[in-house]
């Protein structure tokens, strides 16, 4: 017998309701554990699943129980009896254990477990006798189907005695052995008519013994179906002792364990399921929390990056301003050199050196104003390059928007599976859409901003080239 290390001697007292469910593979490789198994056992859930159900086997236990238990649930009958389980820590518990075969297609697929309390006097008494079939000191005594029970002529004369078909028997035996004496007898006056009456009393005791030994399982029949149609977590389905009520009593027994079992199952998937519901919906919020800190710091950056743009955008107008004006200054004063010019020539018989001079210097001024205006195209240049970063940086905002409104519609979803416990959710993410809303209407203006912006920008450099032109007209008319 599997040694699952040492014992303590302390007894875990089980609350009279706790019902103990587990269900093996054909192999008894546990695959099904419910939450009372497995904080009474000790074990967690990943050391139960997987794991020989002989995993909380206790040496107190003797193996003549568990060969009568195998041998029983190999045959496709339920077992049920007291069992001495061990915990983790050392520790044991009683429960009083139903074993039932799982039989798909005619073949045994698994084997169910129902384990409830059983009763301080039935721990007591069934202790004394499993100790004594451990150390082999039982005498006659014997498991069969979990039940202990007496072997030997005496043992087996007195299971017929209960039975319904040895209680007919020794009826019928009785009739026939008073019709034979009657016959032997013959018209014998008293004693033939005494023989008659006694054996007409006994037959009738004898009816009268069997139907109350059939009656008595049949009214239990009636309180054990009541028992499991209320649910009855602690309720104990006695064996008959008429034998002819063994097979309907293991069925009743191994309906019951089926049901506790589906009921237990579905109690069991439905907390798992809600317990990841809420595990699912308190990730959801962290991601959405997750995903509006990085779309805060996003905007925030974008907005650092939009003024630092901005910024230099005003001191790419400056100069453009700058520019234009020494553009306009080194156009008047080309003016005034050509109109100086024509002056000159006027007067060219007068001061030819004079016209010389100014002509060179109509045509410095005028190189001047060329190399100004090409200043002022670069500055415009720097402008357009900016106001293009800018509508990245829109893009990039406009993205993040997008997709914390995509978060939202999700969450939204998830709030609505998990009905009243995701409303408060569902009212946060509502907002966060709203928000989404409000900074993707935000990045089209700016977008629509930026691409008028980009017209001017390319309205000046036209115009700043054709002044360009003009100047070089000049300096070559210089």
């Amino acid at each position: 017998m599997r040694d699952n290390g040492p014992v303590t001697e302390r007894e875990i007292i089980l609350d009279p309701n706790t019902l103990l469910v587990s269900k093996t593979d054909a192999n008894g490789r546990i695959t099904f554990a419910n939450q009372a198994f497995i904080e009474v056992s000790g074990f967690n859930e990943a050391e139960l699943i997987g794991a020989a159900h002989n995993l909380v086997r206790h040496p107190g236990m003797p193996s003549a129980a568990f060969a009568d238990l195998w041998a029983t649930i190999k045959s496709g009958k339920p077992w049920e009896g007291l069992v001495k389980n061990r915990a983790k820590n050392g520790d044991h518990y009683w429960v009083r254990a139903n074993v039932t075969p799982i039989i798909e297609t005619g073949k045994i697929t698994g084997f169910i477990s129902i384990r409830n309390v059983p009763t301080r006097e039935e721990i007591a008494a069934i202790e004394t006798i499993y100790e004594k079939l451990r150390k082999g000191e039982a005498g006659n005594l014997s498991v069969k189907e979990g039940q202990v029970r007496p072997e030997g002529m005496a043992a087996a004369v007195g299971r017929v005695w209960h039975n319904v078909t040895g209680q007919f028997a020794a009826a019928c035996a009785v009739m026939f052995a008073g019709l034979g004496a009657q016959f032997a007898l013959g018209d014998h006056g008293a004693p033939a008519i005494g023989l008659l009456v006694a054996t007409i009393v006994l037959a009738g005791l004898l009816a009268w013994r069997m139907l109350t030994t059939f009656r008595t399982p049949m009214r239990a029949l009636e309180t054990h179906f009541e028992s499991i149609s209320r649910g009855q977590v602690n309720y104990f389905i006695p064996m008959p002792r008429p034998t002819e009520f063994n097979r309907i009593i293991c069925q009743l027994r191994a309906l019951r364990a089926r049901i506790l079992y589906a009921a237990q199952e579905k109690e069991e998937t439905e907390e798992k399921q809600r317990a990841m519901t809420r595990r699912m919906l308190l990730e959801s919020c962290q991601s959405i929390e997750a995903d509006l800190n990085a779309t805060t710091r996003s905007v925030e950056e974008g907005a650092a990056a939009m003024a630092n743009e901005a910024q230099g955008l005003q001191s790419a107008l400056a100069i453009v301003r700058d520019g234009a004006q020494s553009v306009s200054s080194a156009s008047d004063e080309a003016s005034a050199n050509a109109t100086s010019v024509a002056a000159a020539t006027e007067e060219m018989t007068a001061s030819s050196g004079e016209i010389a001079r100014q002509a060179l210097r109509s045509s410095t001024i005028a190189r001047r104003a060329v190399d100004d205006a090409r200043q002022a195209a670069d500055a415009v240049s720097t402008l357009e390059q900016a106001a293009r970063k800018i509508g990245e940086v829109v893009n990039l905002i406009a993205n993040i928007a997008t997709q914390t409104n995509l978060l939202a519609l999700n969450a939204t979803i998830e709030a609505a599976r998990a009905g009243d416990a995701g409303k408060g959710f569902a009212v946060v993410a509502g907002e966060v859409k709203s928000l989404s809303n409000q900074t993707h209407s935000a990045t089209e203006h700016i977008s629509r901003e930026i691409l008028g912006l980009q017209g001017v920008v390319e309205k000046s450099v036209t115009s700043i080239q054709s002044v360009i032109a003009v100047i070089e007209e000049i300096d070559t008319a210089a």
